[in-house]
This record gives C-alpha cells, structure tokens and sequence, in this order.
C-alpha cells in the first residue's frame, strides 16, 4: 500500500490534466486557423449576396450560423436565432436597399473559437459605415453570437484605395 500511494499521487494530476485536455478539446474543435476563415468568408459571403437581393435560404444559412445564434448590435441585443437574422438582412435590403462590404481587416483567434472583422460598408440609403464584428463559433464551426459595433463615416475616407 506504501507503494501504490506514491503512484497515485503522481498519476492523479496527469489524469486530471487529461480530462481537463479532453474537455478543452471538445469545447475547441473548430480551433483550427483555416476552418475559422473559411467559416468567416462563408458569413461575409451570405452578407454580400443579401446585400445584393440574392435570396439565401434556410438551408443556406444553417451551414453557416446555429439555429439558437444571438446578433447584439451596439451593445444591444437584436435577434435571438438564425430565422430572425435573416429575416433582419432581408428587411435592411428591402427597407434600406443595397450595400456592400469591404473587409479592411480579419482577425482570426483559434483560441478563443472567434474572429474579428473590420468592415467598411457602402449603403445606397444610408452613407459610409464602419463596422467591427465579433463572430464566436462553436466546435461546428457554426457562428453563436455576432456582435457588432456600427458607426457612420463623417467626412471622407477613401477606403478602397487605402489597399
């Protein structure tokens, strides 16, 4: 028994980093830097065909975003599902008409299952905006939670041949 004791305590902490390695895995499946960006032009894909008028259907939108994703936008939450944030790009389309997306900068953190954008974003009805968007995924790779912080340009800023 003398023995065995000693073996465990040194066994112990190595099974306890195991789970705890296992767990952390399991949470952080897509952690991987290129499913991230992939997963990032996807979203920045489905926003330029809405912003155009091109339907994006249900099934469309489930390979990208999960079925209970939240949007808070300026800190406010603004839809509660997949459903509802579609439903929120086809209505900004049909009230506000088109735009387009310029990304300025993709940020991707495989550690913390997310990516950052900065986006510059042309509104036929409504100016120059600016946007910072962070995307969290889940271990699909789908996105959980869009946040976003959105600003209009005052003033001029050439974006497009800032490159």
């Amino acid at each position: 028994m003398k023995r065995i004791f000693p073996l465990l305590a040194c066994l112990l902490p190595l099974a306890s980093y195991a789970v705890e390695a296992e767990s952390r895995e399991n949470v952080c499946l897509c952690a991987d830097s290129e499913a991230l960006r992939k997963a990032a032009d996807k979203y920045l894909n489905c926003i330029n065909q809405i912003s155009q008028g091109i339907d994006f259907s249900q099934t469309e939108i489930a390979e990208i975003v999960s079925s209970d994703c939240k949007k808070v936008l300026n800190g406010q939450l603004f839809t509660r599902s997949r459903e509802t944030f579609l439903m929120d790009l086809r209505s900004v389309y049909e009230n506000q008409g088109s735009w387009e997306v310029y990304p300025e900068d993709i940020i991707v953190a495989p550690a913390a299952n997310t990516v950052v954008l900065r986006l510059f974003i042309e509104m036929e009805k409504l100016d120059t905006h600016t946007a910072i968007v962070i995307l969290r995924f889940d271990s699909d790779c789908l996105i959980t939670e869009i946040n976003e912080v959105l600003n209009q340009v005052k003033g001029f800023y050439d974006f497009k041949d800032n490159k």
